[in-house]
């Protein structure tokens, strides 16, 4: 691989952020969004194994979004070609900084879903049995959208 193919756009854009957008009106929330990305990494996705490989680093973008819309994540690229963003929803960038980051740890799941190998990416906006397992694992409770309450697994989803 290239030295310009291994290198991570997104940690220049992260580091823009939080040096130089000093105009932009969410720099200081989008800073601290990284900071506490990099926390849940480390603690909540490390990999467990040398085959493992890490989250990829995200991209943390505020923007309008649907009115029933919290975040999203992006795993291709997003309109600048630029993968793994997650975007929150402007109008609710005020919420308590708990409330965000939960929904961060939330769109990290299915990062880490997507990106690691075994897992069971969910599909067509539905979370599946695995997502929900590894989010209660972390102490989230996301709505089950595609699994009946009875089939609920018990293992853990994470090796």
């Amino acid at each position: 691989m290239s030295p310009e193919a291994k290198r991570d756009p997104n940690k220049y854009i992260r580091k823009y952020v939080e040096k130089g957008a000093t105009n932009w009106e969410h720099q200081s929330i989008a800073q601290e969004l990284y900071q506490w990305a990099d926390v849940f990494r480390l603690y909540f996705f490390k990999p467990k194994a040398d085959h493992q490989p890490e989250i990829p680093n995200l991209l943390v973008g505020i923007e309008p979004m649907r009115v029933d819309v919290l975040a999203g994540y992006h795993l291709k690229e997003n309109a600048i070609g630029l993968p793994y963003e997650i975007t929150f929803d402007a109008r609710y960038i005020r919420r308590p900084l708990w409330e965000l980051l939960e929904t961060e740890l939330h769109e990290m799941v299915h990062l880490y879903q997507e990106n690691t190998p075994g897992l069971m990416p969910c599909k067509g906006g539905y979370h599946n049995a695995q997502f929900v397992l590894i989010c209660e694992e972390l102490g989230l409770h996301p709505a089950w959208s595609a699994v009946p309450i009875g089939s609920r697994p018990m293992a853990s989803s994470r090796g």
